[in-house]
């Protein structure tokens, strides 16, 4: 049965006013110079000054929802810093696996020590929920995770929100990893609706998009098409820029569409 309208607008009520707690909880821990150190720390990647800094205000004598939100930060400096087991044993104390934000460590965590399943069910929650601060994250997250799972339909069904909101340069990721699930299953239609008319943002590298357009028209059939943006692809600076599956595959693809181009005796000149 679907959830009632008053239900539905008391979540909605009870989402804001956490949003709103949170912020004045950041605000009184701000007053803490040691938590300010650890943060400015944090964001500057410098984790294990983060993670000792952080540890101490723990150990503090603190209100529960503050202590909550300081575990909380603690244990994105441990997963930062790949220590999994030890931002793990902070999910010990109780209230912190109901912390929103909290809750996506706690799936990175528990990835991270080779628990997907675990991880798995802790971002099918996330997802759910569009207003939370690593939802784009999450679904990009579990999307790799049910690909290994062999659900691609799942992960294109979760993908499509993050497609069409607005939120960059996630929503383009979402896009261009989409392309390729349906590039993997051949559905060049799929993968030409995704592709045509877009243009990705400046954050992602242009090459991914053109090795995209490139597979399409290898996949299509049009040979000399697929040639011209293969070979484009395949400069070693270009090259650079690709993720490691799309670094080989545009490698094999510029042997494929040499072949059937009749020009495979390129494969053997310098």
């Amino acid at each position: 049965m679907p959830p009632s309208p008053t239900t539905v607008i008391l979540a909605v009520l009870c989402c804001l006013v956490g949003a709103l707690h949170a912020d004045q909880i950041d605000e009184a821990l701000a007053e803490i110079p040691a938590y300010s150190n650890a943060i400015t720390a944090l964001t500057q990647n410098k984790n294990a000054v983060a993670s000792i800094g952080l540890q101490r205000v723990a150990a503090m004598e603190l209100p529960k929802p503050e202590k909550i939100r300081v575990l909380c930060r603690l244990a994105e400096a441990e997963v930062r810093r790949k220590q999994f087991g030890a931002a793990l044993e902070l999910f010990e104390e109780p209230g912190l696996a109901l912390d929103r934000e909290a809750t996506y460590w706690q799936a990175i965590a528990l990835l991270g020590a080779k628990r997907a399943g675990d991880a798995e069910k802790v971002l099918a929650g996330i997802t759910k929920q569009p207003d939370h601060p690593q939802w784009p994250e999450a679904i990009l997250t579990r999307t790799s995770l049910l690909l290994r799972f062999g659900a691609p339909e799942e992960a294109i069904k979760i993908l499509s929100p993050l497609i069409e909101s607005e939120r960059e340069p996630h929503a383009s990721r979402a896009r261009l990893r989409a392309a390729e699930i349906r590039l993997s299953q051949e559905q060049w239609d799929e993968v030409a609706s995704l592709l045509d008319g877009f243009q990705a943002p400046e954050s992602l590298p242009a090459s991914e998009l053109d090795y995209l357009r490139a597979r399409l028209s290898l996949g299509r059939g049009n040979w000399s098409a697929a040639l011209s943006q293969l070979e484009a692809l395949n400069s070693p600076e270009t090259l650079a820029t690709l993720p490691p599956n799309m670094r080989d595959g545009s490698i094999i693809s510029l042997a494929a569409a040499l072949r059937e181009s009749g020009e495979a005796g390129l494969l053997y000149t310098s």
